[in-house]
């Protein structure tokens, strides 16, 4: 981005980096952004302010992580090569994080979502078995805090290729 240009993106375009319409409305409308830090400063102050009752719904609209693209058609380009760690991995390693996903759907109520850019299948579910350990609180709260991290990386990957790299996962 030009020193001085000022990042107005698309409303529709934001609400794809979390897949909550009013994500990309909520945003747009606090804008335009000096940068792209702006932008996920913006955001992240948004998704923290979330309610939990919200954060829940949110979180809920999320495919199960490794659904096959055509289960959730919705899901797009972004989750397929974000989860592109875990499909290498192999059928034994992506049938296991979808049966535990399965399992944490069932015990909290909402997707397990994580920032999985960069993660192979065996770091995915790894995670996921410690945090199918949490309690409700706790999870939520790590579930919020991977929302934070795949919304950065989203966003900065729509505001332009130059940032796309600058947040990565742990």
């Amino acid at each position: 981005m030009r020193p001085g240009a000022l990042l107005d993106p698309d409303p529709a375009a934001l609400a794809r980096c979390c897949r909550w319409p009013a994500f990309g409305t909520r945003l747009a409308a606090l804008g335009p952004f000096t940068d792209v830090d702006a932008l996920v400063t913006a955001a992240a102050d948004l998704l923290t302010a979330l309610a939990d009752d919200e954060l829940r719904t949110v979180l809920a609209l999320y495919p199960p992580l490794g659904s096959p693209p055509g289960d959730h058609p919705a899901a797009g380009v972004l989750s397929e090569g974000e989860e592109a760690g875990l499909h290498r991995s192999g059928p034994d390693t992506v049938a296991q994080v979808r049966a535990l996903a399965e399992r944490y759907r069932a015990r909290f109520g909402y997707t397990y979502l994580v920032a999985a850019s960069g993660r192979s299948g065996e770091d995915l579910l790894a995670d996921l078995r410690r945090r199918l350990g949490h309690g409700a609180a706790e999870e939520l709260e790590a579930g919020r805090a991977e929302l934070l991290r795949k919304c950065a990386i989203r966003l900065r990957g729509i505001a332009g290729p130059a940032s796309a790299g600058a947040a990565r996962p742990r």
